[in-house]
């Protein structure tokens, strides 16, 4: 399955939106940290740190997909252009 520019812009700003979404808990955070409530601190960054792993692996996975793509391309290309 080739990967085309327009799916990738599209998983990108999929991926875009799910990063913003775990900016947006920064502050959650942040507000927890000034009352001292640090009973369940150290869980919700735990979470959110796989999160923010998973997606940073989701990221290179697409970019490695569409890289492969475009060498299979060009390889098809120069085999086309040698016959």
């Amino acid at each position: 399955m080739a990967t085309t520019l327009q799916d990738l812009s599209t998983d990108e700003k999929s991926i875009l939106d799910k990063i913003n979404q775990l900016a947006d808990q920064v502050d959650p955070l942040s507000t927890k940290i000034q009352l001292s409530d640090t009973t369940n601190l150290y869980d919700e960054l735990l979470r959110w740190k796989t999160e923010a792993y998973r997606i940073i692996d989701q990221v290179y996975e697409q970019k490695r997909i569409h890289l492969q793509t475009i060498i299979e391309e060009h390889k098809s290309k120069q085999a086309k252009n040698n016959i």
